[in-house]
């Protein structure tokens, strides 16, 4: 390979954290756990910028690259553009956050007499804020997730406290401020995303076999969530929006390591799986494209690279309209009535998630996931 540069000496066996192109420069970036490095695909040099007392474990830049955000186990260094740091800050669950909510609990349920069984119930810990240990499969990093304007950066950080190490969210200002710690997502991973428009963060949860996305606020408050599916010995990679914040990208990988990409969208609150992809090679990296919202880049572990194009659009024959949720297809006929999803008249359920969807004035075909078709004929009863 032409232009290629040998950083083994330079990194010394250290893990590489973090790898970006600075735009202004046009240099690269290099993040490994003890230092950062910045290397000159023209003249191949290759420069020691910053180093670090203790072992990084997460690092991001913002999207406009005039900060880099590192963290320790312990502590976020804020860098500049010229890699001085700017601020600090440190990574605990005791200290509340500027813009936090705090109650004291007037009116709520616990406030209330409730009899003896109220008591007993009330001291009862809920499941959901249960603490829970790590996953086998986390990476014990810390992820750093900016929101899209750059004000905002969401982290996913494990803390131990009283024997258990588990993992919390909390969100901080671009100026280095705790502004919240989220309530605690018992069976937390340690995928995050921040919305690009909005204040909601997306996150991933196993919960008694089940795993749920769950959105918080950026005061730290759980918002609400939907479900995503059984854990079947897989674990969820990363999330990620598009640029308008109309899909949700969830990349899982299982345990044969295959790779698995899910977007998602929502209409009247529901949440429905559009379309799922599998790489048997696995993925490199995944990104949505910086300006077109409806534009998907992958990179193999094969060094090959792709993009996709998705786009939305409604399916519907002679009044009979159809919507797709994973392996499942909505019927709503307007000849009897117009009813809004997530509410229809029929369902169907295939044994593997829809690909494509043909319909005509008697028949519908499904392609799925797993290379069979399906086709159905309608069949109009007379109302009584």
């Amino acid at each position: 390979m032409k232009n290629s540069i040998d950083l083994s000496r330079e990194r010394n066996q250290s893990p590489l954290i973090a790898f970006d192109l600075l735009p202004d420069d046009l240099v690269l970036c290099a993040v490994f756990s003890s230092r950062i490095m910045t290397i000159n695909p023209k003249s191949a040099m290759i420069e020691e910028v910053f180093k670090f007392d203790g072992q990084c474990v997460g690092a991001a830049w913002s999207p406009d690259f005039q900060l880099l955000v590192v963290a320790t186990s312990s502590s976020l260094y804020y860098l500049s553009a010229d890699f001085e740091l700017v601020s600090e800050g440190t990574i605990d669950c005791s200290t509340p956050g500027h813009e936090e909510l705090m109650t004291i609990g007037w009116g709520s349920v616990q406030t209330q007499f409730q009899g003896s069984a109220g008591r007993k119930h009330l001291s009862e810990l809920d499941p959901e804020d249960v603490r829970t240990p790590l996953f086998p499969y986390d990476t014990r990093s810390v992820v750093l997730r900016w929101r899209a304007d750059g004000q905002y950066l969401a982290v996913s950080f494990p803390y131990e406290e009283n024997g258990i190490n588990s993992r919390h969210l909390s969100v901080w200002s671009k100026d280095g401020q705790l502004l919240s710690r989220c309530i605690t997502l018992a069976g937390a991973e340690e995928a995050v995303t921040f919305r690009p428009v909005g204040n909601l963060i997306a996150a991933s949860r196993v919960l008694s076999g089940k795993r749920d996305i769950v959105f918080y606020e950026r005061n730290g408050q759980k918002r609400h969530s939907f479900y995503l599916g059984l854990q079947k010995r897989d674990m969820v990679h990363c999330l990620a929006w598009n640029v308008d914040g109309s899909i949700l990208m969830v990349h899982l990988i299982s345990s044969d390591k295959s790779h698995y990409v899910h977007f998602w969208c929502v209409s009247n609150y529901d949440w429905t799986l559009k379309k799922q992809f599998v790489w048997n090679d696995g993925l490199a990296d995944v990104k949505w494209d910086a300006e077109n919202s409806h534009r998907f880049h992958f990179l193999t572990r094969t060094g090959r690279y792709g993009r996709i194009d998705v786009d939305f659009c409604y399916n519907f024959s002679d009044m009979m309209v159809v919507v797709v949720n994973d392996n499942k297809i909505r019927v709503t006929d307007f000849h009897m009535a117009s009813i809004p999803p997530p509410l229809c008249h029929y369902q169907l359920n295939f044994t593997s998630a829809i690909c494509c969807v043909a319909q005509s004035k008697k028949h519908i075909a499904f392609l799925l996931s797993n290379r069979t078709v399906s086709l159905c004929e309608y069949f109009f009863m007379p109302l009584l």
